[in-house]
């Protein structure tokens, strides 16, 4: 007598994997994705002054409801996109990526359209906006590649208003690492160091002239006081700034009202 075992009809349409559990034909075989073509075109932008062209023409590129721009056509070719091609999901990042780091390069543009910056400033700048590292290092390389930021010439003109402000050595060397940038990197003999009495000197006077419209008459303790300040405000030393202010002022005055010697400060 046989005992081969008789399958039913739904154990023929509904068979099953070695493990016992049922299987159907749409886990036997899965659906497959058609394939997606992508959309390039041209981006509509307008005119520069006088009618002319934009000189890059961008594109944006399209799958299904996404979109995915601008681009430039170096982007496209770098990429090796073209209109008509098949998408697929690697070029998702790549596409970002490109994006990203133009974003981030119109932003620093823009930063240094404003005023001039160091690397420094520029980046940290970038990076509280929300751009990541990789972004931010592309662009700076970019712009410095591209002469457009320069570190020497931040640090020159940090000098330049510090000289026009009568600044000495140690209040330049704190702007300039406040920049970012090294000040044993940069020489400059107009920059005077703290001790020197006749820079001192100097600045003491421009100060007094900038006052003399509103003081006349006998220096008065307050004038001494403040002059004072703003020697040492700008770098210069305690000993030669008193120098500066007594080639310029003489000895700390008496009060006006009381006739009093005012304690100096």
């Amino acid at each position: 007598m046989s005992h081969a075992r008789h399958t039913s009809r739904a154990e023929q349409s509904h068979p099953r994997a070695k493990d016992g559990r049922s299987t159907d034909a749409a886990s036997l075989f899965p659906t497959v994705q058609p394939p997606i073509n992508l959309r390039i075109k041209l981006r509509r932008s307008r005119p520069l002054a006088g009618g002319t062209a934009h000189p890059t023409p961008l594109f944006d590129v399209t799958v299904g409801s996404e979109k995915f721009g601008p681009l430039t056509q170096d982007d496209l070719t770098e990429l090796d996109l073209h209109d008509g091609g098949l998408w697929c999901e690697p070029l998702r990042p790549k596409l970002q990526h490109v994006l990203a780091l133009r974003q981030c390069s119109r932003k620093a543009t823009d930063l240094l359209a404003r005023r001039s910056r160091s690397s420094h400033e520029l980046r940290t700048r970038l990076l509280t906006a929300g751009f990541a590292n990789d972004s931010v290092d592309t662009a700076i390389a970019r712009l410095v590649k591209l002469g457009l930021l320069d570190d020497r010439a931040a640090a020159a003109e940090t000098i330049r208003a510090a000289a026009r402000h009568g600044d000495a050595r140690p209040v330049v060397d704190l702007k300039l690492r406040s920049r970012g940038l090294q000040p044993d990197s940069v020489v400059d003999g107009s920059i005077p160091d703290s001790d020197d009495l006749d820079a001192a000197t100097a600045t003491a006077r421009k100060l007094l002239d900038r006052t003399s419209k509103l003081t006349t008459g006998t220096p008065t303790p307050h004038l001494w006081i403040r002059t004072h300040g703003a020697l040492l405000r700008r770098g210069f030393d305690e000993e030669t700034a008193r120098a500066a202010l007594l080639a310029t002022l003489g000895q700390f005055p008496e009060s006006p009202e009381t006739g009093e010697h005012v304690r100096e400060p």
